[in-house]
């Protein structure tokens, strides 16, 4: 990836200033933010790898203090080969941009037949992430590639103080489009069903945010008189869900 192209698409003048620019654009659903990951995506067309990896260990990583190397491509294609038969939930308690978790992605859309074949909802990925400057480049990576995902931003040892669970959904089921982006309540709920011990202070927490439509999120009510409900149609309504408006019992089966 060109690293100055890519700083010429946030608009930023130094690179420590990129994590905050890609949070800004990515909680702006629109034009504006659909236009960035398709730029994105122009810079590096070969979505089977993390394509922002090299640029975020080269100006972001923290290897001193924190250790931060992050895992090579060929390592992440090799778990996710050893793992290929597993079933289930795809979990990375260490996701750090997302390398593993995009691996098995890949191998999950050659599995369907072609990447044009995916279906998002048939697959659900889990990341859990500490670092506050990797979360945006994650989320970047999981919403880029129409991706169905949970990523839960804090210690994935204690599970204490966690700064937030985002929930990355691709609203048409659709693997040509870009997945919307929304901030799960910090209610007891959410905690519990995540077995999250405590949820950080205020101040560390993520706004109120929800993009998908509401009957994306909750299952239908069935008919009065119990007869069969005929098949969903396409979703054609994608207007947002007022900034504030919670889902209480956000609880996905």
């Amino acid at each position: 990836m060109n690293f100055d192209r890519f700083t010429g698409l946030l608009g930023i003048d130094e690179s420590y200033k990129a994590p905050e620019a890609i949070m800004n654009i990515l909680m702006e659903p629109g034009e504006r933010r659909s236009q960035f990951m398709q730029d994105v995506i122009a810079l590096d067309h070969d979505l089977s790898h993390d394509t922002l990896q090299s640029y975020y260990e080269d100006e972001q990583a923290l290897r001193g203090n924190h250790k931060q190397d992050y895992t090579p491509t060929s390592v992440s294609r090799l778990a996710s080969m050893l793992t290929a038969d597993a079933s289930g939930t795809v979990c990375d308690p260490t996701a750090g941009t997302g390398s593993m978790i995009i691996a098995r992605w890949w191998d999950d859309c050659l599995r369907s037949g072609s990447p044009f074949a995916y279906t998002p909802s048939e697959h659900l990925y889990v990341c859990q992430e500490l670092s506050d400057r990797a979360i945006p480049f994650l989320l970047l990576n999981l919403m880029m590639r129409g991706m169905n995902a949970i990523v839960i931003h804090g210690d994935t040892l204690t599970m204490e103080h966690v700064k937030g669970v985002l929930f990355i959904q691709n609203d048409y089921d659709d693997a040509f489009h870009f997945s919307s982006l929304n901030v799960m309540p910090y209610t007891d709920e959410v905690r519990t069903f995540l077995s999250i011990h405590s949820w950080a202070t205020d101040a560390e927490r993520y706004r109120p945010h929800i993009e998908s439509p509401l009957h994306v999120w909750l299952p239908a009510t069935p008919p009065a008189d119990t007869t069969p409900a005929a098949p969903s149609a396409p979703i054609t309504d994608t207007t947002p869900i007022k900034e504030g408006h919670y889902v209480q019992d956000a609880i996905i089966d």
